[in-house]
């Protein structure tokens, strides 16, 4: 007798580099970013020139998801003491 497996979705603070990288390339990576993932995708987004609407295409987020994802990405996070 087999057991069906049950795909769990990783955690909040999973990161796969090699899944994101796919992912922000258009490639199908076969689950949602986790949030972890999210804003590293984001980082690596901006980095290369996309804004907000670029952003949000690529992740399929709402623009004020990626509004606010693009924000805190550019926010320092030793401002936030």
């Amino acid at each position: 007798m087999t057991t069906a497996h049950v795909y769990d979705e990783p955690s909040d603070n999973w990161v796969d580099p090699v899944a994101v990288e796919r992912f922000c390339r258009g490639g199908r990576i076969g689950r949602g970013l986790s949030a972890a993932e999210q804003t590293l995708a984001v980082q690596h987004l901006t980095q290369h020139g996309y804004g907000v609407t670029g952003v949000g295409r690529v992740l399929h987020i709402s623009g004020s998801n990626a509004s606010r994802l693009v924000r805190e990405a550019r926010t320092d996070p030793k401002d936030n003491r």
